[in-house]
């Protein structure tokens, strides 16, 4: 069972069937792991959005970040990228902080 929403701006209906979702995440490079991180979601949301599991479809702006990322595959990996390292950075900053 997929979600679907209504792009106003461009008068589509969006929905993203596992399939897809599955080819999106293998096209970036990324494993299920690296994609959950990337995207802010657990592994196991992952998993459940590429074996169809029942009311587990992306939904929101989770369905609206994959759509982006389906549309521009290269500017959107590179935004995807650099939250990786902002985030290491801020990991790298908290644990300088426990330490002192």
């Amino acid at each position: 069972m997929m979600t679907a929403y209504v792009d106003i701006a461009q008068g589509e209906v969006l929905t993203m069937d596992p399939e897809r979702i599955k080819a999106l995440r293998k096209s970036l490079g990324f494993t299920q792991p690296e994609f959950a991180d990337a995207l802010g979601v657990t592994h196991r949301t992952i998993t459940h959005w590429e074996s169809d599991t029942p009311g587990r479809a992306p939904k929101g702006p989770a369905l609206i970040l994959l759509h982006m990322l389906e549309r521009h595959p290269k500017r959107m990996k590179e935004v995807l990228d650099l939250s990786e390292v902002v985030r290491q950075e801020q990991e790298d900053d908290d644990e300088k902080g426990r330490r002192r």
